[in-house]
């Protein structure tokens, strides 16, 4: 499971959202592309884990995804090209 800090990878075409103050969603966005994205929500007692989304930093911005568009980041990856 994906905790507070934690690297995370969301595929292309995932759609994410911000929300107002109300809790509705006002901004929305579709990766066009695989993102890493930081996790920045607590995974205990967080309403919205509960609900299968999470909050997530991308861009200097924080959006909401629903955790099954949430996979976690290696560095370790057997596939990864050393540069």
């Amino acid at each position: 499971m994906l905790s507070h800090g934690d690297m995370a990878y969301i595929p292309s075409s995932v759609t994410l959202w911000q929300t107002n103050l109300s809790g509705h969603p006002n901004k929305t966005k579709q990766t066009e592309k695989p993102q890493l994205v930081l996790v920045a929500d607590s995974n205990i007692g967080e309403d919205t884990v509960i609900n299968g989304r999470r909050k997530v930093l991308l861009s200097g911005e924080y959006w909401m995804v629903e955790t099954k568009n949430l996979y976690p980041f290696s560095h370790d990856r057997k596939d990864a090209k050393d540069d």
